[in-house]
């Protein structure tokens, strides 16, 4: 992860590594975010709200893709300071409906 910018770094059979650009975009801004979240993949905070990284880390053909988690709590994450937010700690809450992310 890169403040502008998510990459994929995978090894390869011979023992080499090959990296693939995610995205240039979107990125992660505090490191402390980012969490393997259960059936949500990788979520992390952006300066665009909440991603998550998903297909990556699973043992399946899915393809590698950044979701955005965020749109569901667009206006708290508007109201987020942009100068703390790199001390950010992501968190989840787990109840018998969904898996909410909260930062």
């Amino acid at each position: 992860f890169k403040e502008y910018g998510v990459y994929l770094v995978k090894a390869t059979p011979d023992g080499t590594f090959t990296y693939q650009t995610l995205s240039r975009d979107i990125g992660c801004i505090a490191p402390k975010s980012i969490r393997d979240v259960p059936f949500n993949g990788l979520v992390f905070l952006s300066h665009n709200g909440v991603f998550a990284l998903k297909g990556f880390l699973e043992d399946s053909n899915s393809p590698t893709a950044i979701i955005d988690l965020s749109t569901p709590i667009k206006e708290v994450m508007d109201r987020i300071c942009s100068i703390s937010s790199t001390d950010s700690i992501l968190c989840f809450l787990i109840n018998s409906q969904s898996k909410i992310p909260l930062s």
